[in-house]
C-alpha cells in the first residue's frame, strides 16, 4: 500500500488526487489508499518542526556541559583548628642556613613581654604551608609563642618552653620528622587572609625571633 503525503505548497490538492488516480496499478501488486488529510500532514510537519527545535536544544545543552570553562573552584573556609597548644622547644638546625627553604623568614622587631607582634598579613586567597619559629642569638630567656590566624578565625596557640638557644624553637604549622631534620609542608586553604602573629614571655629586643613561612597566593 503506498501512502501519499503531498507537501500542498508543491501543487494544488485536487491536481495531486488526479495524479494519484491516474497511476496504473494494473500491473502492480499495490494499492493506493485516498491521500493522508491535511490535518494529518499540518500534526506531522508540526511534530517534525518540534522535534528539530527540540534537537538544537539538546545539542546547545550538551556543548555548554562539554564546552564549559571551569575558571575557578569553591572551596569551604578552614576554621576552628584543634592541635597542641604546648610543645617542648627544639633546636630546628645547628646552624643557620639549615633553615633555609623553610619559607622566607620574618624577623621581628622589639618584643613586649606577652604581646603579639604581626609579622605577616595578607589579603588575598592562596595556601599556608609551614611556619616555623625560632630564636635568633642573645634571645633572653622566656617562651615564644606562636598565633595563626586564617580568614578571620585564630587557630589555637603554640607555646614552647624556655630556652636562650639560637635557632631553637618550635614548628607551628607543618609535621616536623623525628630530629628535625625535615619539616613536613600541610597546606590549608584561606580564602581572605592570613596574619601570623608571634610572641616572648619576656621582653626582647628587636631581631630576636624569627618566624619562617611558607605560603602561595592564588594567580
Amino acid at each position: 500500500m503506498i501512502h501519499v503525503y503531498p507537501d500542498p505548497s508543491d501543487a494544488t490538492l485536487a491536481s495531486i488526487d488526479a495524479a494519484v488516480a491516474a497511476i496504473d496499478t494494473s500491473n502492480l501488486d499495490v494499492a493506493v489508499s485516498t491521500r493522508a488529510s491535511q490535518s494529518s500532514v499540518d500534526t506531522i510537519d508540526a511534530n517534525v518542526d518540534t522535534l528539530v527545535t527540540n534537537v538544537a536544544a539538546i545539542k546547545s545543552d550538551t556543548d555548554a556541559y562539554l564546552d564549559a570553562a571551569v575558571s575557578s573552584v569553591a572551596i569551604k573556609t578552614q576554621a576552628n583548628f584543634i592541635r597542641d597548644t604546648s610543645v617542648s622547644t627544639d633546636t630546628l638546625g645547628a646552624f643557620a642556613h639549615e633553615l633555609e627553604g623553610y619559607g622566607a623568614a620574618y624577623t621581628a622587631g622589639a618584643l613586649s613581654a606577652g604581646v603579639y607582634s604581626e609579622l605577616l598579613s595578607v589579603t588575598a586567597s592562596g595556601y599556608l604551608w609551614m611556619v616555623i619559629t625560632h630564636r635568633e642569638a642573645s634571645f633572653s630567656s622566656g617562651t615564644l609563642s606562636t598565633r595563626i590566624t586564617t580568614d578571620g578565625d585564630a587557630w589555637d596557640v603554640i607555646t614552647d618552653s624556655a630556652s636562650t638557644t639560637a635557632q631553637a624553637g618550635h614548628v607551628a604549622h607543618g609535621v616536623a620528622s623525628n630530629g628535625n631534620t625535615i619539616i613536613i609542608p600541610m597546606p590549608v586553604r584561606f580564602s581572605t587572609s592570613l596574619k601570623v602573629e608571634i610572641a616572648s614571655s619576656v621582653g626582647q629586643t628587636a631581631s630576636k625571633a624569627t618566624a619562617r613561612i611558607l605560603y602561595s597566593l592564588d594567580t
